[in-house]
């Protein structure tokens, strides 16, 4: 089917070629209702831009308002001359053109941004230029958008401003950019992968002397070199660098808040801790088992000769259990003592938990730590004044810490753990006040009673007391070891190092240039209290950081 021009009426069935003289144009049959004569008029209906010009009904209210809604409307319009204009912010007027007009100045003042290339968008040199049409914003934005020589070119003109100054200080010399640095001297400016080569033989080559990152820095700039990140890539890698961690300093700030270990009631926890093997040993016995109630500070302690699973299990039925009755908790590290099979069968037949802090992390089981010291005071004097092996001195070292009062609670173990102070040797040799009151009421056996029951009664009233003081005493504790804490948080998955065990152990270095720390380790467990459980990223051997 042939038709005289592109707009005259077409027939056509499905199957049907339809042609049309002149441009070739695509017809789509449709099945509407509609006559296709009138689809084919819709489809290449040309848009006619001044139909209605968005101007004239704004021209007509200027001349004629009807209301005061009109003139809050056109208060930025005004007619000069029979032409309307618009006022921009700061005052300038802009001529409001036509749609077709509009168009043209479009691609005109597109074309010059292209050449240009000043860093000023289009729609704000439509503006310089003095255009205005409603939909001039939108319709600017959207060409940059589509321009694929502005998405590329086209900077903001804050930020070609910038360029413009740094470019001042760059020149290029033999095909190599450099920068003009501060102390007149050029710097040669690297790329990423240069920078990488360069820090690695400054840092850890022939001559590398392992410096820190402001050294690092400061050599590389005298060296002449140079890079935007400079600063940044040497405090990094410093860093990561290997060698480096495996040789610093330890670290002597507290990594993670005190972990509050106030208990209820009395004999509700206690911490054991083993102290030894000690030299030289007394009667065999090269160890001492310790066990210090939580509350009151009591303590309980033997010696022995091998520091088996057996022993510790005995201990704690025997000293612990049967005397004071069976306890909430136990806290202990985790050496092999305190965790076989005869201490948990014990632990699980009274149901008592068992809490474990790693042995390269003391203060876990603090209280223990502190009576150790303690203890291990007061022996190596007896031992000093008196002679003999400590182990005949253990039972008066333990009598002289029961009865002495604790800065923490105010009372002495003693007090609060049977209601009144224990009668000390010195009471003996000048009587005291009490002694004598005692022999005179010794014939009368109910005064002594009552004494006593008063004695019991207050027991209670001392332990409130005592818990009190104590929390205060801790939270006093707690607020000057938050001044020297630096928090360190790892997470599952990160790579640690660790102290090496003799610095654990705080035993002497086997050598002048073994490391202060080991590893890689990878975190497989973090808790809240700052434990970890890690294993060796090479070896894959369990072990434990903080």
């Amino acid at each position: 089917m042939r038709c005289e021009n592109r707009y005259a009426d077409a027939l056509a069935t499905l199957g049907s070629q339809v042609s049309f003289e002149g441009s070739k144009v695509d017809v789509t049959i449709d099945k509407r209702s509609m006559p296709i004569t009138d689809l084919l008029r819709e489809k290449f209906k040309e848009p006619n831009l001044d139909a209605e010009d968005w101007r004239t009904p704004i021209k007509a209210k200027l001349v004629a308002p009807e209301g005061v809604a009109d003139l809050k409307v056109l208060k930025d319009y005004v007619l000069i001359a029979g032409d309307l204009y618009r006022r921009l912010p700061g005052g300038v007027l802009a001529r409001c053109v036509n749609l077709q007009e509009a168009a043209k100045k479009l691609t005109e003042v597109h074309e010059k941004c292209c050449e240009l290339r000043d860093g000023i968008s289009l729609y704000r040199r439509l503006q310089r230029l003095g255009y205005f049409w409603p939909s001039m914003s939108k319709e600017a934005a959207s060409l940059q958008e589509q321009c694929s020589f502005c998405q590329h070119q086209h900077e903001p003109a804050k930020q070609a401003v910038r360029i413009k100054k740094l470019a001042t200080r760059y020149f290029v010399e033999g095909g190599i950019l450099f920068r003009k640095g501060f102390h007149g001297d050029p710097l040669r400016c690297l790329s990423l992968a240069e920078s990488q080569t360069v820090m690695k033989e400054a840092h850890s080559g022939e001559c590398g002397e392992h410096q820190g990152k402001k050294r690092l820095y400061q050599l590389l700039l005298t060296l002449g070199y140079y890079w935007p990140t400079m600063k940044k890539d040497t405090a990094d890698f410093v860093k990561s660098c290997h060698t480096c961690q495996l040789q610093a300093n330890l670290i002597h700030t507290h990594p993670t808040s005190l972990q509050n270990m106030a208990t209820p009631w009395p004999f509700h926890t206690w911490g054991l801790d083993l102290i030894g093997p000690i030299n030289p040993a007394s009667g065999g016995y090269i160890w001492i088992l310790v066990a210090t109630e939580y509350f009151s500070k009591w303590v309980e302690a033997i010696p022995l000769r091998k520091a088996t699973g057996a022993a510790v299990a005995n201990f704690i039925r025997e000293h612990i259990i049967t005397r004071f009755g069976i306890p909430h908790k136990i806290i202990s590290d985790n050496g092999t003592p305190f965790v076989n099979k005869n201490v948990r069968e014990v632990l699980e037949h009274y149901r008592i938990k068992h809490r474990r802090s790693t042995p390269y992390y003391p203060q876990g089981n603090g209280q223990a730590e502190a009576t150790n010291r303690m203890l291990l005071r007061i022996l190596s004097k007896m031992v000093f004044d008196y002679g003999k092996g400590w182990n005949s001195h253990l039972a008066d070292t333990l009598w002289a810490y029961r009865g002495s009062t604790k800065t923490a609670t105010g009372f002495t173990p003693f007090s609060l753990v049977y209601g009144t102070d224990a009668i000390s040797p010195t009471e003996l040799l000048v009587p005291s006040p009490r002694i004598l009151h005692g022999m005179d009421l010794e014939a009368d056996a109910d005064i002594c009673a009552e004494a006593r029951v008063a004695d019991l009664e207050g027991l209670e009233e001392a332990r409130e007391l005592a818990q009190a003081r104590s929390l205060r005493y801790h939270q006093k504790l707690a607020d000057a070891y938050e001044k020297t804490l630096q928090t360190r948080i790892f997470a599952k998955g990160q790579m640690v190092l660790k102290t090496v065990d003799h610095v654990r152990r705080g035993l002497p270095s086997p050598s002048k240039f073994a490391p202060n720390w080991e590893g890689p380790y990878l975190i497989r467990e973090a808790y809240d209290s700052g434990y970890y459980k890690a294993i060796h990223r090479r070896w894959h051997d369990p072990g434990r950081s903080h």
